[in-house]
C-alpha cells in the first residue's frame, strides 16, 4: 500500500540529497578532509540506514574521495571524457538536484512541466 510520506521525511530527503550534492562537490575541488568529516558528521546523520538502498548509495560516496577520475552524473560509473569541464559537470548534477527536489513536491507545486507558452 502507498503512503504519503511525511513532512519530516521529506524534508529529511531533501536534506539527504543537498548534503550529497555538497559532499561531491568538495570531492571535485580537492578537499579531501574536510570533505570526509562532512560525510561522517554532515551527510551520515541524514541517511536512514533502516533503508538498505540509502544505506548502499551511502557506503559507496567515500569512493568519490579517492577517485582520480571525474564522473558525471551520480553514479562513479558514468566517466567523463576529460573534455568535460568541472563547471558543466556541476552544472548537471545541480540541475539534476533541482529537478530530484522538485519531485517531492506535488504537481500544483511545482513548475509546469510543459511550456507556459504552451498552457495558454
Amino acid at each position: 500500500r502507498l503512503r504519503r510520506p511525511d513532512s519530516q521525511e521529506v524534508l529529511r530527503r531533501a536534506t539527504l540529497m543537498v548534503r550529497r550534492q555538497r559532499f561531491l562537490e568538495m570531492c571535485r575541488s580537492h578537499q579531501p578532509t574536510e570533505a570526509l568529516k562532512f560525510l561522517q558528521e554532515e551527510l551520515a546523520e541524514v541517511v536512514d540506514h533502516t533503508k538498505h538502498e540509502e544505506e548502499e548509495e551511502f557506503r559507496g560516496l567515500p569512493t568519490a574521495l579517492f577517485s582520480q577520475s571525474r564522473f558525471s552524473n551520480d553514479t562513479p560509473d558514468q566517466w567523463v571524457p576529460t573534455p568535460v569541464t568541472e563547471e558543466r559537470i556541476v552544472f548537471r548534477q545541480r540541475t539534476k538536484l533541482f529537478r530530484d527536489l522538485l519531485a517531492l513536491f506535488p504537481k500544483d507545486m511545482r513548475e509546469p512541466e510543459k511550456s507556459v507558452l504552451d498552457l495558454t
